[in-house]
């Protein structure tokens, strides 16, 4: 079952999501995953992700604004729609969008808009092309709408009724698929996701507790209803219809909104032991490392300091920091057990707390343990013409011996 939530800074799958941002293959990604990191959202905007299985598959924004000039004043807007792969083909991102829409809904908002060069994608979404607009890169690209009205006209459709009693209840079938769904369901008077909540409801109200309370909770879910609304529906009737009434309904609602906690990785497990974020994926710098690297921007003002992560295993190639006046390098082990080498001498174990000074002109490397992650700050030390000078890699027979 594909779990949508609609997520602010804080939330379990926030930085799973600004991970996958980061690292996926859509070039627009790296820049949502930055905005994530400094958490460059007004209070109502929302990232939304979806979740298969416990993983984030993906992900949009729901935002004021996007990439249009601010004379126009079109909001708001979805964004950075992205789904992984191997979740291709099962309507993920109009789960994504319906649900943003229903936020955006629930704010007041009428319509939504986005941008896209995307041609004939989102028309099957509910979208209409309002033409191509100038953005504010100087490019044009095309502007499409999605109206309330279009969102709770969606053709809610039955056969339940013919399939199970088509040749011995024809009526009753004809009532049931084309009267009461074909045409009550779809009248737009009311909104489908009040109108799920109504039926949740009379259901309730009724004591009707068996399989179709269990549809209706489950077609309420896919309509915009979230846990803590159907949580507060049902206790308010609760109220007026009988307590024995809510128990059986939160049965039943507990298992339709269940959330699976997602299982821990390894790089989560060892998050949790440190203080600083491990980051994105060293991508800039892996082809002077073995193995995968992490790296965190601490500040970029003043003095440089970075949190550097290593997988287990991992290390930098031999290096040396150069500058004419000044210039080398201090880390500070921040996390997990690791070494540092200088050139001719020992290696040095590095553990939570220990400080390194590599003064400039000196070759050596650092890198994590063979059995453990590490994660040290790097600390620029300011010089004049400063350079980095990558050399050989630490091979296995020098790696080997460290325990």
């Amino acid at each position: 079952m594909t779990e949508i939530y609609a997520m602010s800074y804080g939330h379990r799958y926030w930085e799973e999501t600004r991970s996958l941002a980061a690292s996926c293959s859509w070039k627009a990604g790296p820049y949502l995953s930055q905005k994530m990191e400094n958490k460059d959202f007004q209070d109502w905007e929302r990232v939304f992700c979806a979740v298969e299985n416990g993983k984030v598959a993906g992900f949009l924004t729901l935002t004021e604004k996007d990439e249009l000039p601010e004379k126009y004043d079109f909001t708001p807007f979805i964004g950075f729609v992205f789904v992984e792969e191997q979740y291709r083909g099962k309507r993920i991102s109009q789960l994504l969008i319906d649900n943003a829409f229903s936020y955006a809904l629930s704010l007041g908002f009428q319509k939504i808009y986005i941008m896209s060069g995307e041609i004939g994608l989102y028309e099957k979404y509910g979208f209409k092309k309002l033409g191509y607009y100038e953005t504010i890169y100087g490019t044009t690209d095309q502007l499409f709408v999605r109206n309330k009205e279009e969102f709770t006209m969606k053709k809610i459709t039955q056969t339940a009724g013919r399939d199970q009693l088509g040749e011995f209840a024809p009526d009753f079938a004809h009532f049931n698929d084309d009267v009461l769904f074909g045409e009550n369901w779809n009248n737009t008077d009311i909104d489908l996701k009040t109108r799920c909540i109504i039926t949740v409801v009379a259901l309730m109200s009724s004591g009707i507790t068996d399989s179709s309370l269990i549809y209706h909770l489950e077609n309420a879910k896919a309509h915009g209803v979230t846990r803590a609304e159907i949580a507060a529906v049902v206790t308010h009737v609760g109220f007026y219809v009988g307590w024995p009434k809510a128990w059986a309904v939160f049965r039943m609602a507990k298992d339709v909104w269940k959330e699976t906690a997602p299982q821990l990785t390894e790089k989560d497990e060892y998050q949790n032991t440190i203080l600083f974020p491990i980051g994105a994926p060293n991508d800039g710098f892996a082809q002077y490392f073995i193995g995968q690297s992490y790296l965190a921007p601490v500040s970029k003002d003043q003095v440089g300091i970075f949190n550097v992560t290593f997988e287990p295993k991992c290390r930098n190639n031999w290096h040396i920091h150069h500058a004419d006046k000044g210039g080398g390098q201090i880390l500070i082990c921040v996390g997990g057990r690791g070494y540092y080498q200088e050139w001719g001498k020992e290696a040095v174990e590095m553990r939570p707390g220990d400080c390194i000074n590599i003064p400039e002109g000196v070759k050596h490397w650092h890198g994590a343990a063979p059995d453990s992650w590490f994660s040290h700050l790097a600390i620029e030390v300011p010089g004049e013409n400063g350079s980095n000078e990558w050399l050989e890699p630490v091979d296995d027979e020098q790696y080997g011996v460290l325990k």
